[in-house]
């Protein structure tokens, strides 16, 4: 049984110029990550290394309105296809509201659009943490090209428990300004056998499946030295004075 179900997944904010107060106010600042139930405060520009468990996962929010407060949206969709009312969001918007790219609009437009999320569960290398890194807005591309990554790339294809990702914020130029992005890198092969198996045994538990590991092929030998040739000392030339 996967232990996900049953955990307050925490999960790691990118602040942003405007909002974020209660993580400035821990000292914060634009383009840093943050975890209200750690306080932890993670410069963007440095990051943090992860272990994907999962895809990113496709949700929908139309909040219809510009102020989000507790008040639930308007309209969501778990799956991003079919809204909570029925209806196939891409096809039957009853609010007109529908966008695939809010990164292709000003941010005073996405505030008016319905648009997608992507949830992505890790693990959080440094202390073995499952966490929610939740993408929207100019994020959301970066979430579609991890799931790219994790389909398609040969080191992590069907097992992406055997590298570590690294999370980090670039700034972005906008129509409303400067705002900061999330930024994932390139697989990094785990290299460390120890590490692999923890990585594994913390997978297995959260997801409720056994993941295998292989173990790391040995180190080539060094290759030998030739040995040194036994020449005769070659014979000085008599001097004549």
């Amino acid at each position: 049984m996967s232990e996900l179900n049953d955990l307050a997944i925490p999960e790691i904010k990118l602040i942003q110029n405007v909002g974020g107060d209660d993580a400035k106010q821990m000292g914060a600042k634009a383009g840093d990550f943050y975890c209200s139930i750690t306080q932890e405060i993670i410069p963007g520009s440095e990051g943090f290394d992860v272990v994907v468990l999962r895809p990113a996962q496709k949700t929908r929010t139309y909040w219809g309105r510009e102020d989000i407060d507790d008040e639930p949206p308007v309209c969501a969709s778990e799956d991003g296809v079919t809204s909570i009312n029925g209806d196939i969001c891409a096809e039957a918007c009853p609010y007109g509201a529908f966008t695939d790219a809010p990164y292709m609009v000003s941010a005073a437009e996405r505030r008016a659009k319905c648009l997608p999320n992507y949830n992505i569960v890790v693990i959080k290398v440094s202390d073995m943490m499952p966490v929610m890194i939740r993408c929207s807005g100019i994020s959301s591309m970066a979430a579609r090209e991890l799931n790219t990554l994790l389909k398609f790339h040969k080191m992590i294809k069907n097992a992406p428990h055997k590298a570590t990702i690294k999370v980090t914020s670039i700034k972005k130029k906008t129509a409303s300004g400067e705002a900061y992005a999330i930024k994932f890198g390139d697989p990094k092969l785990v290299t460390d056998e120890d590490l692999l198996y923890e990585i594994a045994d913390q997978a297995s538990a959260l997801l409720g499946e056994t993941i295998e590991v292989q173990a790391l092929p040995e180190p080539p030998a060094p290759a030998a030295l030739p040995e040194p040739k036994n020449e005769e000392p070659k014979e000085q030339p008599k001097l004549s004075f």
